[in-house]
């Protein structure tokens, strides 16, 4: 592909992702209601002295944003990103299969052992050679965030998590993995099954995001299982889309949230006036 033609395609990639995420976050809307808030009286005098006008706006405009901000933007840049190059995706996918009863004595005693040692490529082994034919039916957590096929036939199953999960959640997550891997293939022993949890920038690397060297409770899982930053918007896309991408758009963003905040807090005060 040309260069300029990979220019193009990145260009209308962010374009998608950028009117997505003004969809989801209504950042004008939420500037002006807030706005009016603090003309209104609706924050405290104290507060108002001691930030100021501005960083009271932004503020109020940042706490909401983030009570709404959740992981289902992820998947959908997954989907936009996935879409692009040609992969089949789908969005809160729900694996059917069984997991018999070898599997199942053989997952607790392994994850449940005071002296386990995670071993993505043993375990997968082993499960492979575990499973016999299942039932088509589905199981509570059997619901993954993206599901994703490659023209070669190469199945990722997804879950997008909080990118500091503790303990419990790390054990609870390389369970799913495998469960789901046990699922699938019992009904197609031959799939290339792939389970990964992913975090969607790696909070240890804020200085180079770019950076994937992540080991927040590494015992508990194998960095094998785990797609940090980088690396699962690398994966999503085939390599066309990284995460100074998708940094990139928020920047563009931030350009018209800052004129944004300053036009409609001078209008609003005026108003009041």
């Amino acid at each position: 592909m040309k260069v300029e033609d990979v220019k193009v395609k990145k260009e209308r990639l962010k374009t998608q992702i950028k009117e997505r995420l003004e969809t989801i976050l209504k950042i004008e809307d939420r500037v002006k209601s807030n706005a009016k808030a603090i003309a209104n009286g609706d924050v405290s005098p104290f507060f108002l002295n001691l930030l100021g006008n501005k960083v009271t706006l932004y503020g109020k405009v940042g706490h909401s944003i983030s009570t709404t901000f959740g992981m289902s933007f992820y998947e959908q840049v997954c989907k936009i990103l996935a879409d692009e190059v040609g992969y089949e995706v789908k969005l809160q996918h729900t694996i059917s299969g069984e997991v018999n009863e070898e599997t199942s004595k053989y997952l607790d005693k392994t994850l449940e052992s005071k002296n386990y040692k995670a071993n993505r490529n043993d375990e997968l082994k082993e499960i492979r050679n575990l499973v016999t034919p299942g039932e088509v039916v589905t199981h509570p957590d059997s619901t993954v965030d993206v599901f994703i096929k490659t023209p070669e036939g190469v199945e990722y199953y997804i879950d997008i998590t909080t990118v500091k999960p503790n303990k419990k959640e790390f054990r609870v997550l390389k369970r799913k993995l495998l469960r789901w891997t046990a699922m699938r293939l019992s009904i197609n022993k031959d799939a290339d099954v792939r389970a990964y949890i992913a975090i969607p920038y790696n909070p240890e690397a804020i200085q180079d995001p770019s950076c994937t060297e992540y080991s927040r409770f590494s015992t508990y899982y194998d960095r094998k299982d785990l797609l940090v930053g980088n690396e699962l918007w690398g994966l999503v896309s085939n390599n066309s889309f990284d995460i100074m991408d998708m940094i990139s758009i928020f920047q563009d963003l931030n350009k018209r949230v800052e004129e944004k905040v300053n036009n409609e807090l001078e209008l609003a005060l005026k108003l009041k006036a």
